[in-house]
């Protein structure tokens, strides 16, 4: 029995032998990572299939060469290094653990490998096996997940926008570059910190509060806007879009806020809309004001007329003097309107605006009390402006005048001047028409100061914060629109109980400034003989007209239209001297008119007159460059000293 079972167990254990190294090949052909064996000087001994196909190699191509044949340089100076080191001390540190390589193909490319190392011992002697796998695309997916990831933490960083993170209690988790520029405190200083008591107004902190609720809950919220504070406790307008934040399972972990900073965009929207409001307002009063013109022309020339006729202590004199005052006021006030307007004539020159606030030191004194203190601040080196110097002067008497009204119980008033670029980030770009060069003339007190709503108001005819009776409302609207007009801006800054300073703004040139002095006026102008065909759709107007130059001496042909003022022309054989014309009329403009009877009569002289300003008239294809020009309403000495000069300058 003993010799019958043991060549059977000899049987089993050769054939469990064969079934292992079986195994072992079947293993080794079918595994998807390399397979190499090494002796214990580096020498190849097998390499699976994959192994080939990883590197690029038939199995009898390496098998008896050193295994550096699968290395580039760099890994075989290593190779050599883990080796010498084991032959030494019999330490081996990457047995039995996972590392990085690199391998190289036969090729010559190179690519990155996991590779894991076994060591063997059989029949006394070792080796090692080491099973190796491509990690290229997942190292390729690393480094575009990494490239993702830096292009995202990229744009976060360097984006215009707030980005901020927060987590479920609304604590700060993260914010960006840009949101700690706009705020003034660095990240490290408030995360964990809770966001709403620490950015928001408290006015706003329980709206906030509740949209962050309905943010978490995966409420749609529409974008919403609130201001933050900042660590200079100033305040941003801020827009933001919000999402909830979820990780990989769903679960929501904060929200996610983009704020954009629309501060100044608002400020410049409610700049525009005030403009355009100002400028219907304009419009409605410089219309108004055209009307009345010609009404107190009527009013103030027949009041003249009278003046001149009734002796001195009449008993209706004082009567007519009173009607000729309240137009006097009267046109005062369309003045004032047609400036706000911006549709007055203006005669702009390039002047010294230096100069000129210089020659109005002692006026200005005169229009505050001895307990203010008037202090100039002018640049020496101040560049010129192109602007009607008269207009000018009104500009600087009107702040003055606010300015000390404001400073009852005494104060500083400071007039500065100064040279000022304007880009697109100076703080009064909304204030001007267009980026450039500009002069600045500033008036300031120390007086009451405006809330925000006052300010909101003060360019506004006939708004005012005085009592009744103490001011009408258009000396800051008459300063708005003369300096538009001039194409110049105005900012206002002021705080209550902390003053105002109204800045001015009139486009800078270097040219030298032009001679403003005047040419005094005769007191009592010629009379004459010539005819003159008067042109008026006004009746009253035409009629009073009529009166004055007729008692100048002159033969007047009167006409209400520029059809009468032809056939007058077309049936009169004698001479024409002078056509006095309105300027705007229902049929044909007075421009028109001029250039029609021209034709018959070559030589006629032409005034002009209107109570439209130049802009109006260029806007309806009507011009004064050719021809003299009087402004209505006048003085009927105006008229004739205008009219004699006109016909002598035609003769001349």
């Amino acid at each position: 029995m003993p010799c019958t079972h043991r060549p059977r167990g000899s049987r089993l254990v050769k054939r469990s032998a064969v079934r292992s190294e079986a195994c072992y090949r079947a293993l080794l052909e079918c595994a998807a990572d390399g397979i190499i064996t090494i002796d214990a000087a580096s020498i190849i001994e097998s390499v699976n299939p994959a192994a080939e196909r990883m590197f690029g190699y038939r199995g009898e191509e390496v098998v008896g060469h050193n295994v550096k044949i699968l290395m580039p340089q760099s890994y075989q100076q290593e190779h050599d290094g883990y080796l010498a080191r084991y032959q030494e001390t019999g330490e081996n540190k990457t047995i039995g653990t996972g590392r990085e390589v690199v391998g190289r193909r036969q090729d010559g490319s190179v690519f990155p490998l996991n590779l894991r190392i076994s060591e063997v011992s059989s029949d006394g002697s070792k080796f090692f096996v080491g099973v190796l796998r491509d990690i290229t695309e997942r190292k390729e997916a690393e480094e575009a997940l990494r490239h993702e990831r830096d292009f995202a933490e990229s744009l976060i960083e360097t984006a215009q926008v707030i980005v901020l993170a927060l987590d479920t209690k609304g604590r700060i988790v993260r914010y960006n570059r840009y949101m700690e520029e706009i705020s003034g405190y660095r990240l490290d200083e408030v995360r964990n910190m809770p966001w709403v008591p620490t950015f928001v107004p408290k006015r706003d902190q329980d709206r906030i509060s509740e949209v962050f609720q309905r943010v978490l809950a995966a409420i749609p919220t529409a974008a919403i806007t609130n201001p933050i504070v900042t660590r200079d406790n100033d305040e941003r307008l801020i827009e933001w879009h919000n999402t909830p934040l979820q990780d990989a399972t769903g679960t929501t972990t904060g929200v996610l806020a983009v704020g954009q900073d629309i501060t100044e965009r608002t400020d410049l929207e409610s700049q525009l809309r005030r403009a355009h409001k100002m400028d219907a307002i304009g419009r409605l009063a410089g219309c108004i004001a055209h009307d009345f013109n010609t009404l107190l022309g009527s009013i103030y020339g027949y009041s003249e007329l009278a003046l001149d006729q009734l002796p001195i202590g009449h008993n209706l004199r004082r009567s007519i003097e009173q009607i000729h005052r309240s137009a006097e006021r009267g046109a005062a006030l369309t003045r004032q309107l047609l400036a706000f307007s911006r549709r007055q004539v203006l005669r702009p020159r390039l002047i010294s605006l230096n100069a000129v606030v210089a020659d109005m030191g002692d006026l200005l004194r005169r229009l505050t009390t001895e307990d203010i203190e008037l202090v100039f601040d002018l640049e020496p080196a101040l560049g010129q402006a192109r602007v009607d110097a008269g207009q000018f002067e009104q500009v600087i008497m009107n702040l003055v005048v606010n300015a000390a009204d404001a400073m009852p119980r005494g104060g500083r008033l400071v007039i500065e001047s100064a040279n000022r670029n304007i880009d697109a980030g100076h703080p009064d770009r909304g204030a001007v028409l267009a980026t450039g060069r500009y002069v600045m003339v500033a008036v300031t007190d120390n007086g009451c100061g405006m809330d925000a709503e006052t300010q909101s108001h003060v360019f506004e005819p006939f708004y005012t914060t005085k009592e009744k009776g103490k001011g009408t409302g258009l000396g800051l609207s008459t300063v708005y629109g003369i300096v538009r007009q001039s194409g110049g801006g105005v900012s206002i800054i002021s705080e209550p109980s902390h003053g105002t300073r109204v800045k001015i703004y009139l486009l800078r040139s270097d040219e030298a400034a032009e001679n403003i002095s005047c040419q005094p006026t005769e007191d009592a102008p010629e009379q004459g003989n010539e005819t003159i065909l008067l042109v008026e759709d006004d009746e009253m107007f035409l009629e009073l007209t009529t009166e004055v130059l007729e008692s100048q001496g002159y033969a007047v042909l009167s006409a209400s239209s520029p059809s009468h003022a032809l056939a007058l022309s077309q049936g009169h054989p004698d001479p024409i001297h002078l056509l006095l014309t309105d300027m705007m009329m229902p049929e044909m403009t007075g421009s028109e008119l001029a250039k029609r009877l021209a034709v018959d009569r070559p030589g006629l002289a032409v005034l002009m007159m209107s109570g439209y300003s130049d802009e109006v008239l260029e806007e309806h294809g009507a011009t004064t460059m050719d021809h003299a020009f009087i402004h209505k309403p006048f003085t009927t000495r105006d008229l004739a000293r205008l009219v004699r000069e006109t016909l002598d300058e035609a003769t001349s």
